[in-house]
């Protein structure tokens, strides 16, 4: 099923999407290209980038092929160009600054598959993905 395709893995900075990376390599089969897109912030801890690098170490010494695009912004700054703050449930930064950029990304290397990962009681979140 991932064997030899271009497999996507959004890394948030958080347990489930670096549980995604270690379970595609749980799985033996390995994606011909894997793709791993971080959009960092300035308003994240130190660690959580850290994190995301460890990340990153692993995967380079897991998976024949990795490619890794990092953006970084400020979630503040969005705050403060578009002169309003979005309210929770509508975080149109989280759309700007993460997941359109990661589904353009997707568009220009022809990513056939985006691995997410999720827990099982974020019904919400699972079925706007």
């Amino acid at each position: 099923m991932y064997e030899g395709k271009k497999i996507l893995v959004g890394l948030s900075g958080g347990i489930n999407s670096m549980a995604v990376l270690c379970w595609l390599y749980e799985t033996g089969e390995l994606p011909g290209e894997l793709h791993l897109f971080y959009a960092h912030f300035a308003e994240h801890s130190p660690d959580t980038f850290r994190f995301v690098a460890d990340g990153i170490r692993f995967a380079r010494r897991c998976f024949p092929c990795v490619k890794v695009r990092i953006t970084r912004n400020s979630v503040l700054d969005y705050f403060e160009r578009h002169k309003m703050i979005p309210h929770p449930s509508r975080s149109t930064c989280s759309y700007h600054l993460k997941i359109k950029p990661m589904e353009d990304y997707c568009l220009q290397q022809g990513i056939e598959l985006d691995l997410v990962g999720f827990v099982r009681s974020e019904t919400k979140r699972i079925n706007r993905m």
